[in-house]
């Protein structure tokens, strides 16, 4: 009974959201460029938080040692679904360097398959609740809109957050300034072999 009260509850807020998207996001807007403290325990939630999937199978959120960008958003939410596509480039550009993104959707199970049906992005997308809207707010989201963006570091910090949307340039310098400065790249050719460049002489 309890888990079906949730399911009601979420799918009256998505309703709700859906109805009102523009007074929420424009608030979140308002909050844009800033980064607020998350509450100690919101970042150790986080860390270990395992969320479903559209396959029903539960999704590690937060990988030890990994670099997370974690994005709460909704297929209802414009700002959420423009930036989308830029988030699958630069994931696929990164992930190679241990760079992992995850979509938490304040959504309806059907909505998000339908949104992945139409819309496919690599990275996955997991399905929030209750407690993962809360858990946004506790984590920096205080305009309690969408699209929320949170980077956490490889050693479980949060290195950045952003209520509203990220642009494509913005989020890939704050992955490429969290990540060491040894790290190649992606755009970058690989240097060639010295055996490669003799072989190339006349």
């Amino acid at each position: 009974m309890e888990q079906h009260n949730t399911h009601r509850l979420l799918g009256l807020l998505v309703a709700v959201g859906a109805g009102l998207a523009g007074i929420w996001m424009g608030s979140a807007q308002q909050a844009a460029n800033t980064t607020v403290a998350a509450a100690p325990n919101a970042v150790d939630e986080i860390k270990h938080l395992k969320l479903n999937g559209l396959d029903g199978q539960p999704h590690e959120i937060v990988k030890p040692g990994h670099l997370t960008v974690v994005n709460f958003w909704a297929s209802w939410c414009p700002p959420c679904r423009e930036e989308m596509p830029a988030f699958d480039r630069i994931y696929s550009l990164y992930k190679i360097q241990n760079v992992d993104f995850v979509g938490i959707a304040i959504d309806q199970a059907d909505n998000v398959a339908e949104f992945q049906k139409k819309n496919p992005v690599t990275y996955p997308l997991v399905l929030g609740n209750l407690d993962t809207i809360d858990l946004s707010v506790r984590l920096g989201n205080k305009a309690k809109g969408l699209p929320f963006t949170v980077i956490i570091g490889s050693d479980g910090n949060i290195l950045s957050s952003r209520s509203g949307p990220m642009s494509e340039s913005a989020l890939e310098a704050a992955i490429r300034n969290a990540l060491p400065a040894t790290s190649p790249s992606p755009l970058t050719p690989p240097p060639i072999p010295p055996a490669a460049h003799q072989n190339s002489r006349p």
